[in-house]
């Protein structure tokens, strides 16, 4: 539970103890304090191992484990990722060093290690540090060792927080950008579509069309039967009874087509009664009906 206090139970007597108090509980306690435990993640300390553990698992990630998927956006509860502070990321420090700096100084960072207000200003933590250290004529060159070795420790955190920082906002701005550039892209091809092509009617065509529903196929039949009785032997070219037709019925020279496939179905129909000369440019009707 990164940046807040971690405490421990005595596995002797079962006492809660701050890290602070660990130490001195080891002499005081009547069962015998042989390691303690993390109230947090249970885990079990030996000797002086207590001392580095600074941060542990939730207890949802304890309890949960294979399936813990992290905390939730927005959670208040505890659960959501809580931003260090840059004390607290000074305390982590000064509990690394406590394993990893120099043998002559470990000893120092070890009994710091079990404080929570170790001081990350340089005036402060020298006056920190001297009265932590015993008398010595050394005192003063250890403290600046001391500070000289966390402060290169604590920048190399800071430097290392701050570039994951910048990649971050980098990402960030690269993603608002992809999503403003391909809005933009999309605005850019709406607007050079080009605008559908308005159908222009063609006017024959529409009068073809409107012709074709207003012809009467019957009137068509009786009416090439009436000229047809009305002309010399009953017989008339064709392109002259077409006309015929039209001028008859009102129709529209459009419709001089669609009347002559009426003619032409009715004569092929029919061969007893009316028939195509030879040459097929007359028609004569051949039986009175």
């Amino acid at each position: 539970r990164a940046g807040t206090m971690v405490f421990f139970s005595c596995d002797g007597c079962g006492d809660m103890l701050k890290k602070s108090q660990v130490d001195a509980h080891v002499y005081k306690c009547k069962v015998g304090c042989d390691a303690v435990s993390c109230v947090d993640c249970s885990t079990s300390f030996y000797g002086d191992d207590y001392r580095a553990h600074t941060s542990c698992m939730t207890e949802a990630e304890r309890y949960e484990k294979t399936v813990y998927r992290g905390p939730k956006k927005g959670d208040v509860n505890g659960k959501s990722p809580k931003k260090m502070s840059k004390q607290e990321r000074w305390l982590g420090c000064v509990a690394d060093a406590a394993q990893t700096a120099p043998a002559e100084l470990r000893p120092h960072f070890e009994r710091m290690a079990v404080l929570d207000n170790v001081p990350f200003k340089p005036k402060q933590f020298r006056n920190f540090a001297m009265n932590s250290l015993p008398r010595s004529g050394t005192q003063q060159k250890t403290v600046d060792d001391m500070w000289n070795f966390l402060k290169e420790k604590f920048d190399k955190e800071m430097e290392k927080v701050n570039n994951q920082k910048e990649s971050a906002a980098k990402n960030e701005a690269n993603a608002k950008k992809g999503v403003a550039d391909e809005n933009a892209k999309q605005q850019k091809e709406e607007e050079n579509k080009p605008e559908p092509k308005e159908e222009i009617s063609d006017p024959k065509v529409e009068e073809s069309e409107a012709a074709d529903s207003s012809v009467d196929a019957k009137k068509v039949k009786k009416t090439m039967k009436s000229i047809l009785r009305k002309a010399k032997n009953q017989t008339m070219k064709c392109k002259k009874l077409r006309k015929d037709i039209l001028k008859t019925l009102a129709l529209k020279k459009a419709l001089e087509k669609k009347v002559e496939g009426i003619m032409t179905n009715h004569i092929e129909s029919n061969p007893k009664k009316i028939a195509f000369s030879g040459d097929g440019k007359k028609v004569t009707l051949l039986k009175k009906d």
